[in-house]
């Protein structure tokens, strides 16, 4: 079986006796080992050697997340020095503290675990919670250094797992701390000061965030090698506003760079007309154009607030001609595009409120998304009760 494209382990085939026999022994000696841990720790043994016996445990079972806990109270409370204003290390030549060794040391013993579990919240959390201790404990420079790499480190993984959600997340949380890290050293710059100030004095959206342009270039790239990734167009559709916001775009600008992104879902669309991680992607596209109240002020981050109810409409009917030319001229039906067709359908109109022969023909289409769907038959019967097809 393969996940993502990745192989997964087969299911497990008849044990004989003999294994039966030696997993049992696996089990008893598993089992001694917890109560070991759980000993030293209910006696405040934080020591190496306890954090050694946590390192065996989690190695077999990387998912026991108390046992994660336990190996973060050993360095706090045992092998981390206190942290007081005096523990702080300068930034001088030669000053590497003794805590550097030991989050190294955590950190590599991450790595092969990783590489087996990929998708193991614990393992993650734990090495961000090493790095955020970095970032406290040490010099900014050699913090630096920790989150730079590590950066290099989640590029690579996901080399091999482009999909792995976990990945991702991770990485938005690298990338952050490098940015609050590097902000520092661009105030320092009196070319930054002396021009990049905005009207409130502080220093302008675009000095504060610089990864945000090789963010988006490696999402996209990630988009480019594989349509068929709800990451990395998530992480598209949060860091284009967000570079639109840090390079002071006017409102023509954005709405530009909207009506770009509907350009290239479209082309993405006609490539794969089924994929579901391009439909959620379009789908947010279009909902811009009909949030009201409080969400409205999402549609100001892409340029297309104000939007007056005609240029509404004339927005939305030209995104149903699309995905009705999908239908006639690519001969596509499938699932996709006929809950594609029905979503926008009810943002131009509320279908209730449709003449007989569009309510009709929608009739079909729902009929139609039934049958390539059966497995969410339930899903598309509630829905078909809001548009009024099932009383």
């Amino acid at each position: 079986m393969a996940s993502h494209g990745v192989p997964r382990p087969t299911a497990p085939q008849l044990k004989s006796e003999q294994a039966k026999k030696k997993e049992l022994d696996q089990i008893e000696k598993y089992q001694s080992l917890v109560g070991l841990v759980n000993e030293n720790i209910s006696a405040k043994v934080f020591t190496l050697e306890t954090l050694s016996l946590t390192s065996k445990l989690l190695t077999q079972n990387p998912e026991y997340y108390s046992i994660w806990n336990h190996r973060r109270r050993i360095l706090l409370k045992g092998l981390f020095a206190p942290l007081t204003a005096s523990n702080i290390p300068s930034d001088g030549p030669g000053d590497t503290p003794p805590i550097l060794p030991l989050i190294q040391s955590d950190l590599q013993f991450l790595l092969p675990l990783l590489r087996q579990y990929p998708k193991c919240y614990w393992i993650w959390n734990h090495r961000l919670w090493l790095l955020r201790q970095a970032t406290i404990r040490l010099s900014p420079d050699v913090a630096l250094d920790l989150w730079t790499r590590e950066l290099a480190l989640v590029t690579k993984l996901l080399s091999l797992d482009g999909r792995n959600f976990h990945g991702w997340g991770y990485r938005r949380g690298v990338v952050a701390a490098i940015d609050e890290l590097q902000v520092p050293e661009a105030q320092d710059q009196s070319d930054a000061l002396d021009t990049s100030r905005s009207t409130s004095g502080t220093l302008a959206p675009s000095k504060l965030r610089t990864s945000t342009s090789l963010e988006l270039a490696y999402a996209t790239q990630a988009i480019n090698t594989n349509l068929s990734n709800f990451s990395a167009w998530h992480a598209r559709l949060v860091l284009l506003p967000r570079y639109l916001t840090e390079q002071q775009a006017t409102k023509d600008t954005r709405d530009k760079a909207w009506r770009e992104e509907l350009d290239l879902i479209h082309r993405a669309l006609w490539t794969d007309p089924d994929d579901r991680a391009i439909w959620a992607f379009y789908d947010a596209l279009t909902g811009m154009v009909e949030l009201e109240g409080e969400e409205e002020a999402k549609r100001s981050i892409w340029g297309v607030e104000g939007v007056e109810e005609d240029e509404r409409k004339r927005i939305l009917k030209g995104e149903v001609a699309f995905v009705r030319d999908l239908i006639d001229e690519g001969g596509e039906e499938g699932k996709g595009v006929l809950e594609g067709l029905l979503r926008l359908e009810g943002k131009l109109e509320n279908v209730r409120d449709k003449d007989a022969e569009a309510r009709t023909e929608l009739r079909l289409v729902w009929e139609k998304l039934m049958t390539a769907d059966p497995l969410r038959k339930g899903r598309w019967q509630d829905w078909g009760r809001e548009m009024g097809f099932i009383e």
